[in-house]
């Protein structure tokens, strides 16, 4: 008999929501984490979108404050302060909203290991064999019926086990910084800030934000960039502390299922490809991979041919949303600061601030950015770069 029916190696939101939902169906659920602590070192703004709670059933015990109001700021400086009619998305704490996951999971039966690096996998027709390797460097064997990778932008396992993995990348730094009271959550554009993407600066306990950016370029020279921008935009110091950089993957991955195996959230390419943002669209991965998972269990098929249902099943619901996120923002990368200039004088006289308070929504991006491009003033700024016609052809309804 093996140790677990299904082991996830990977202790992030998609990991511990699959082990959650899993357990919570009778199935012996396993979690390995390399990490000491669920929960360390992550680098995420931790801005959710604020049905995310109630969608997936998480306590909101790490949510520090709704956001309602945001200032995107150009490449001159100037900027336009946001208000939406209502909190559209929440700031928490990511590691307490990581550790309320994997409490949840426990209280469902899931067992969680941290500390505890898987070093191989062998899949055959009788299951999954896992070699581990702890903190201390004691070395263990695992065994289990099926295979959940949920290893962010580790893909060390995935061509031996004939999946696919994320083939772009962006560069995401962060730091903490103090501040004065009244600041406001920042979005900073500009080739001087964040080559294609953007900064942002998000305060999250009283004297206390997070400062940080996405980027095709070198992350610390950009974060630089930022640091000089938030003194002039702010008129002070912003306290620098120790940066962390990770990659962040973009785009469709090929395959994400296999013979006893399937991949969950940044693994897998769930991520939303305008911010970089992971949680919601690794929720909802998490969320097909358990049902595919659970059928597989009652019918007793754990075949390739049958797991490749959760291919389909998850890219019927994020397929648009990622292939729109990421042709918009790599357009977007291609502007230059006049460009993104015009773009906000646009979005002052145009309508299109309105166009974004009936229709926004935090999480799910794909038909206000084809509303967007609709306005004449848009479709001809980027239509200068060549890919709006292109885009309207392939994604227009």
């Amino acid at each position: 008999m093996s140790d677990f029916d299904v082991i996830i190696v990977g202790g992030g939101p998609s990991g511990l929501q699959t082990a959650r939902l899993l357990a919570e169906q009778g199935l012996r659920a396993g979690v390995f984490e390399k990490k000491e602590e669920i929960g360390d070192d992550v680098v995420c703004t931790g801005i959710v979108g604020r049905d995310l709670f109630r969608k997936f059933g998480i306590p909101e015990d790490s949510l520090l404050g709704d956001l309602r109001s945001i200032a995107v700021v150009g490449p001159s400086g100037r900027s336009i302060l946001y208000d939406h009619p209502s909190a559209f998305a929440g700031i928490v704490d990511r590691g307490r909203f990581d550790r309320s996951l994997a409490e949840t999971a426990r209280r469902a039966g899931a067992e969680i290991r941290t500390g505890t690096r898987v070093v191989s996998v062998v899949v055959s027709s009788k299951g999954v064999r896992l070699r581990t390797r702890s903190e201390a460097g004691e070395s263990g064997i695992c065994t289990a019926t099926l295979l959940i990778l949920a290893t962010g932008i580790r893909h060390e396992f995935q061509s031996g086990l004939g999946l696919g993995s994320p083939r772009a990348f962006l560069r995401g730094v962060q730091s903490e910084a103090d501040i004065s009271a009244g600041a406001i959550p920042s979005i900073y554009l500009g080739t001087g800030i964040a080559p294609g993407a953007f900064g942002w600066a998000v305060p999250t306990t009283p004297g206390r934000m997070k400062i940080g950016l996405i980027t095709e370029g070198d992350p610390r020279r950009s974060f630089r960039g930022l640091l000089d921008a938030l003194k002039l935009v702010n008129g002070r110091g912003a306290a620098e502390k120790t940066m962390r950089i990770k990659p962040i993957a973009q785009g469709l991955v090929a395959r994400t299922s296999g013979e006893r195996v399937l991949m969950v959230g940044e693994a897998a390419g769930q991520v939303k490809t305008t911010t970089g943002g992971g949680i919601y669209f690794g929720l909802l991965g998490a969320r097909a991979a358990s049902d595919i998972v659970l059928k597989a269990f009652q019918v007793g098929d754990f075949r390739a041919s049958f797991l490749s249902e959760y291919d389909r099943l998850w890219r019927a619901v994020l397929k648009r949303e990622i292939l729109v996120g990421h042709y918009v923002r790599k357009a977007f990368a291609a502007l230059d600061d006049r460009q993104i200039e015009r773009l906000m004088d646009v979005a002052r006289q145009d309508g299109i601030i309105p166009l974004v308070r009936a229709k926004g929504q935090f999480d799910w991006q794909s038909g206000l950015i084809v509303d967007l491009l609709r306005k004449t003033p848009v479709f001809r700024i980027f239509g200068e770069i060549g890919r709006s016609p292109a885009f309207l052809k392939k994604f227009w309804p």
